[in-house]
């Protein structure tokens, strides 16, 4: 019991700097499900895509900060960009060009009418 709460003292601040771009990030996919009627499949590629963007920028060497840089324009981390202001602004462009603003949800269905024809 003390190991996790060593490791959870440990790994908590790391994403305490994450949390609005998490936030934006399930606004984004939660509104590309909405608006492909249910469907996860563009939800998981955009998720992957940006996985794996991320992971070829870090693996290929392209990213490369300098140091007189404030930590809040590129994140806390190298390789974490949901927690500077680039990445939360990359997502919310994507919140604005995904999400589904038209949506509204329906609290009653709706009403049936009664056509009765006679023959």
């Amino acid at each position: 019991m003390k190991l996790i709460v060593i490791y959870l003292f440990m790994l908590i601040p790391r994403f305490i700097p994450a949390i609005p771009g998490l936030w934006l990030l399930s606004v984004v996919l939660s509104g590309v499900k909405v608006k492909c009627n249910g469907s996860l499949v563009s939800a998981i590629g955009i998720h992957a895509g940006l996985i794996a963007g991320n992971q070829f920028m870090n693996q290929a060497g392209k990213l490369a900060y300098a140091i007189d840089v404030p930590v809040w324009i590129f994140g806390t981390r190298v390789g974490d960009p949901l927690t500077g202001l680039i990445g939360v602004s990359v997502l919310c462009v994507f919140v604005l060009s995904l999400y589904p603003w038209e949506y509204k949800l329906q609290s009653q269905p709706p009403k049936k009418t009664n056509e009765s024809t006679s023959t």
